[in-house]
């Protein structure tokens, strides 16, 4: 029997989207399943692209600069000159791209929505006009997965449309953890690493730098940490992740508020493991 053919659209592939392809994809396998995926040339596609080379695997990719639009045409192309028997696209605006094409064609389209919509987002004139268009395009798309429930109730608080229409179903289904290569690995030791002192506390943060992940906040604890007298330990923040999103002005904002000393910025972390052990927690400010 030929193998059916799958469509992985991931035009951010962070974390998180990592994660859940490596957990989903590498227990269906290939035996039953080859797969191509569409994603931007950057360090952490070839992460991803080294997590799944067990798999009957393609990639397409796409220059790490290109516009969504350009994005958009890739995946376009692509769904019109192949015959895919599934689309899972991952994240808003994957599923965006994917959704005119994957119906047009007839092709069965899964949305994986890794993220949520924050309030403001939709101001203005342009603000209605995007809202308008994620109705239509999410319309097309055949099942939406959601993360978690709060996601969920969010996702259809701001599309409500979709509740009209219960073919469309927008599923909540949460996933669990893979432990051991958390409890088996040696730890990093980042105090010697980075040169800091002994009575240093490490606070981790692992994310993009956008609005939705909360890091303001993190760092407005910091601040109100920072001025407590008699602290046993001193707090310092190592913030993992891309250099994209807002980072920049996160970074000029931190500096403005005298704190360049106790938030540090490090590279991107292709296996979390043993720095997650290096850490004295781990913080989640995520919204």
């Amino acid at each position: 029997m030929a193998k059916r053919r799958v469509l992985l659209i991931v035009r951010h592939p962070v974390g998180g989207i990592r994660t859940f392809l490596r957990y989903v994809y590498m227990n269906i396998g290939s035996e039953n399943y080859e797969y191509t995926i569409i994603a931007p040339e950057m360090p952490e596609t070839r992460v991803l692209l080294d997590d799944l080379k067990e798999l009957d695997l393609t990639y397409i990719p796409v220059n790490y600069s290109a516009s969504d639009m350009e994005f958009l045409k890739c995946v376009s192309e692509s769904i019109w000159a192949n015959s895919f028997d599934l689309i899972h696209s991952h994240g808003f605006t994957s599923g965006l791209c994917a959704s005119l094409a994957a119906f047009a064609r007839s092709v069965p389209h899964i949305l994986t929505c890794h993220d949520v919509f924050t309030v403001g987002q939709f101001s203005g004139a342009r603000g209605v006009v995007s809202k308008l268009v994620l109705n239509v395009a999410f319309l097309m798309v055949d099942r939406i997965h959601c993360v978690s429930k709060d996601a969920r109730s969010n996702f259809l608080a701001t599309l409500p449309v979709l509740k009209m229409f219960k073919r469309r179903q927008v599923l909540a289904i949460m996933n669990g953890i893979a432990v051991e290569a958390f409890t088996t690995t040696t730890r990093r030791d980042l105090r010697k690493e980075l040169g800091l002192l002994p009575n240093t506390f490490l606070i981790g943060f692992m994310g993009r730098f956008m609005a939705p992940k909360g890091f303001r906040y993190l760092v407005d604890a910091l601040e109100l940490l920072k001025q407590k007298r008699g602290l046993d330990k001193a707090p310092v923040v190592l913030a993992f992740g891309q250099r994209d999103g807002y980072i920049r002005e996160e970074q000029e904002s931190i500096k403005k508020r005298g704190l360049a000393d106790s938030v540090l910025f490090l590279p991107f972390v292709p296996n979390v493991a043993s720095t997650l052990n290096g850490l004295g927690v781990v913080a989640r400010p995520s919204l």
